[in-house]
């Protein structure tokens, strides 16, 4: 399951220690758009440090740490999608799996996005009770989140944490504990253990 952070303007980030057990549990790929015009997505956790950094305070964002499910695992298949019509710009993260069927090797998320919620969100306006009503149809237990001139809208059922919207904890509840390393035979341990946690290899590390 991925997960999506969403932050209001005024509200801090979270630490980097956070993002980067999130990014651990979901790995294959990540993304974040905010309202001072930040829009980036990647497979490079150390890259998403570095665009990361450059959001502020006083800035809303929408982060999201992927795990694949449909589509392989590329930096087109990552979150935030975005669409654009007649000068306007919508993004899109989703947290969840959709019961529909996918175009091509596109992830069920952008899948949706393209068909369904972007089409709609155009005609209705994202704060209308249309598309509410047609994302209560569409969204199944799943979460959604859109920014459409700097301001968040959320749908489906979130977690509020110190001004902050999970989609979901899960990278608190799972941890991993390494087997004591041997005295000798240390490359082995290390393929074994990398074998285990595959996660864990070739990790990228960095700070604010």
């Amino acid at each position: 399951m991925c997960v999506i952070i969403a932050k209001p303007k005024g509200v801090e980030l979270p630490s980097m220690k956070e993002l980067q057990s999130a990014y651990r549990h979901n790995p294959d790929g990540c993304g974040v758009v905010s309202s001072n015009g930040i829009y980036w997505r990647g497979l490079s956790f150390k890259k998403f440090c570095e665009v990361i950094k450059k959001v502020n305070t006083e800035d809303a964002c929408i982060i999201h740490f992927r795990i694949g499910t449909h589509g392989s695992n590329k930096t087109s298949n990552c979150h935030p999608f975005v669409a654009n019509y007649n000068n306007r710009e919508i993004f899109f993260a989703h947290n969840g799996i959709l019961p529909i069927q996918v175009r091509g090797d596109m992830t069920d998320s952008e899948t949706e996005f393209r068909n369904i919620l972007a089409p709609a969100a155009f005609t209705f306006g994202i704060r209308s009770e249309r598309f509410k009503a047609l994302v209560d149809r569409e969204i199944y237990s799943s979460k959604f989140a859109f920014m459409e001139n700097g301001e968040i809208s959320l749908f489906g059922s979130w977690i509020a944490e110190g001004g902050l919207f999970w989609s979901n904890l899960n990278h608190r509840h799972h941890t991993y504990t390494a087997p004591q390393r041997p005295k000798t035979d240390t490359a082995s341990f290390m393929n074994r253990f990398y074998t285990k946690y595959p996660q864990y290899k070739n990790e990228e590390v960095c700070e604010y």
